[in-house]
């Protein structure tokens, strides 16, 4: 990754903005306890993100058994019980959530890959209600103190709603885990 390409963040557990929402939005762990009895939402996000736009790294059924394999965890993200989206998380950097670059200390968890699908018919605000509902679980749910996710610079939109949530700028990745190609 190179670090002149993204905006590197963190929140803080005193820092975050906890919205109020309706009730149509929920989340669920999937993680590398229970990812198989979830691979047909999992696969259906994916299809969604192949309907939305066209990029190489969309993950298929082969790159999801890595992910989890490497400890990667995914949020599904719910409307009205259809999995429209998800984010993923780690206790390490790791960029592409299969090989981690970089450990992280106890309390920090490292966050991102989020996709909601512009396919399902949703409120405008979705975006934010789930980044939200996402670092609420992250934060509360699974106890940690800090989450620390990076933007790429042309993906001002997730900087904007984690600004939004409480989100400052601050440099994590370290220098010899900066500047390589992923």
């Amino acid at each position: 990754m190179d670090t002149q390409k993204i905006v590197q963040l963190r929140l803080l557990k005193q820092d975050f903005k906890k919205l109020t929402f309706s009730e149509n939005y929920t989340t669920l762990l999937v993680d590398k306890s229970n990812y198989e009895q979830y691979l047909l939402e999992l696969l259906c996000v994916s299809d969604l993100m192949k309907q939305d736009f066209s990029w190489i790294g969309i993950p298929n059924e082969e790159t999801l058994h890595r992910r989890f394999n490497h400890n990667s965890h995914c949020l599904f993200w719910n409307y009205n019980g259809t999995p429209i989206g998800w984010a993923w998380s780690n206790y390490s950097i790791t960029p592409l959530w299969e090989e981690s670059i970089q450990e992280l200390n106890d309390g920090e968890i490292y966050g991102g890959g989020a996709y909601l699908s512009r396919k399902i018919k949703r409120p405008p605000n979705s975006g934010v209600v789930f980044y939200n509902l996402t670092f609420d679980y992250w934060l509360n749910e699974m106890n940690n103190d800090c989450i620390l996710q990076y933007s790429d610079n042309w993906n001002r939109v997730s900087s904007i709603m984690s600004y939004r949530n409480g989100f400052k700028n601050y440099n994590f990745i370290k220098e010899k885990n900066g500047n390589r190609k992923h």
